[in-house]
């Protein structure tokens, strides 16, 4: 094996919304994307309510899995990381499908804990954007059933980390039922947010924190990453087609994000499905994960959002690359 396949990595995250994958190469710990690839599989479709996995989901998720562990081997990768995140945390059948991934693929899947999801979140947004400025940096992950949050140095050090069950899709299924969403749905959605992001802030500030600018982010650096926050950086460009060129590093300010939401609001799904820089998979579950991004903006009083590719999956590449996958990141037994 020459050196350039010797330091090459895949990692493959099964989401609540979708299954990507990124291959790279771990130079001085630092991640050179090769290849990504989004599969949207929606595995944690009706996993809140009923605590188990769908099986048209499960079918769906194992498909994408197996077709993306093949495009990593004919890649020629030295390691190949599953991982799974929110919506198999949720799953009462968990181990169920991970032998099934298992046995159809031939590698080992790992479901993260919260705290590790964020931590490894922290590590790969970090890494990827360099400097960060000021002397703290924040970073946001809204995925489809959780969110994380993570206070950390722009050097890659973690001084805090959490993660709480609010994400796109476990929002929306369990409060937008009407089309465009009304104002009764509006006021449920964004008290079940609040109610449901109330353990980041107890973790991170602390009981009795002042909201807003007064606490968090003041000379601090909010960071978002994973597909809302990429998808909102398209959306305010009005990117057709999608480039993580552009994407990558882009400043949102408080103040486009609230403009797209009373955008979202306004629309159908089916209006939405129209929209530049706006995978239509994504039209139904957009504006639940808007709503989440900014309520954390508020809560920080962060005035600018900057978007990293970098997330999870380069955070993944340095767990398999550099941390031997260090167990303390992975669900507990019996959790």
């Amino acid at each position: 094996m020459g050196e350039a396949e010797a330091s090459r990595f895949a990692a493959i995250d099964i989401g609540t919304n979708s299954v990507r994958l990124l291959v790279a190469e771990v130079r001085d710990d630092t991640v050179l994307p090769l290849v990504r690839a989004l599969r949207l599989t929606r595995l944690g479709q009706g996993v809140d309510r009923q605590r188990r996995l769908a099986p048209e989901a499960v079918a769906r998720t194992v498909a994408a899995v197996e077709e993306l562990v093949q495009q990593a081997r004919s890649i020629r990768v030295q390691d190949i990381v599953i991982a799974g995140t929110s919506a198999l945390r949720d799953a009462n059948d968990r181990n169920e499908f991970r032998r099934t991934v298992e046995r159809r693929v031939g590698l080992p899947v790992d479901i993260l804990s919260g705290p590790g999801e964020a931590a490894l979140s922290f590590m790969g947004a970090v890494r990827g954007l360099g400097s960060a400025g000021g002397d703290e940096v924040w970073v946001v992950d809204v995925g489809g059933g959780s969110t994380e949050l993570v206070r950390g140095t722009p050097q890659g050090k973690v001084i805090a980390r959490a993660s709480a069950d609010v994400g796109a899709v476990r929002m929306t299924e369990a409060v937008i039922h009407s089309d465009p969403i009304g104002p009764e749905e509006w006021d449920r959605l964004t008290d079940a947010i609040a109610r449901g992001l109330a353990p980041l802030w107890k973790a991170l500030l602390g009981d009795g924190a002042a909201p807003g600018a007064s606490r968090g982010m003041v000379g601090g650096c909010l960071v978002g990453v994973g597909g809302t926050a990429t998808t909102l950086a398209a959306m305010d460009q009005r990117l057709e087609p999608y480039d993580p060129d552009k994407v990558h590093g882009y400043r949102l300010s408080r103040r486009a994000v609230a403009e797209l939401l009373d955008r979202m609001r306004a629309a159908t799904v089916a209006d939405r499905r129209m929209w530049a820089g706006l995978q239509p998979q994504r039209a139904d579950i957009i504006v639940a994960g808007t709503a989440i991004v900014l309520s954390v903006m508020d809560r920080l009083g962060a005035e600018k959002l900057t978007v990293s590719e970098a997330d999870l999956l380069d955070g993944l590449i340095l767990w398999a690359a550099r941390l031997e996958r260090d167990p303390s990141y992975v669900l507990a037994a019996g959790e």
